[in-house]
């Protein structure tokens, strides 16, 4: 199994590699606590081999997952963290601050007036960017893209989507050759983005002291 990578697609987790078919409910091996990929289907073209799997992790693996996801129902638990958005222009300027009522650390609820706005300025429009306020990786779920990929059909053009943890920002963009949202490298944006630290403020990020 030459050059084994596992990625996603849409919904699902898929591993490729370089060698032999496997049979359909073999499990591959993946780290070193004892976490496997069940091969759940499986297709072949030469020496390439794309299998749909699926994860079955180790006790300690489960273990490390239950806490963090009971850290992030902290988070949406609290009161003090919101999820806020923030339009910005093809410069990287804050257009409008989203706060709707019912805002929580888990979502931002639908709002026409965000619309609104991004209609009104779609001449100039260079992205939206939201919180996820905790610390962390800045990945977007299937309802952040979701809602992005409507967005910009109904606009008519593609945007840059940042999301903001308390510690990191990811830059996402439409990719129209694979069909889904990719990580952009900073480096490479021809904007500069205003507002990170006052996002992350509104969304009720306090700095630790020293």
């Amino acid at each position: 199994m030459d050059g084994l990578k596992f990625y996603t697609h849409g919904a699902h987790l898929i591993a490729e590699w370089r060698g032999p078919v496997i049979p359909v409910g073999t499990h591959i091996p993946h780290g070193d606590d004892g976490t496997t990929y069940e091969v759940v289907e499986i297709r072949s073209k030469g020496e390439r081999v794309v299998a749909k799997v699926e994860p079955h992790f180790s006790p300690e693996a489960e273990a490390e997952i239950d806490r963090t996801v009971d850290l992030l129902m902290g988070f949406l638990e609290d009161d003090d963290v919101i999820e806020v958005a923030m339009v910005f222009d093809d410069k990287g300027r804050v257009i409008h601050w989203h706060e709707p009522r019912g805002a929580h650390g888990g979502a931002i609820p639908d709002s026409r007036d965000l619309w609104d706005v991004l209609w009104e300025h779609r001449d100039r429009l260079g992205g939206v960017a939201h919180t996820h306020p905790w610390k962390g990786d800045p990945w977007p779920s299937k309802t952040d893209t979701t809602t992005w990929r409507a967005c910009e059909k109904g606009l008519g053009k593609l945007l840059l989507w940042p999301v903001v943890t308390f510690d990191q920002v990811g830059y996402w963009v439409f990719n129209e050759v694979t069909g889904e949202y990719t990580p952009v490298n900073p480096e490479y944006l021809t904007i500069t983005l205003e507002g990170i630290d006052e996002i992350r403020r509104k969304s009720g990020y306090v700095e630790e002291g020293p």
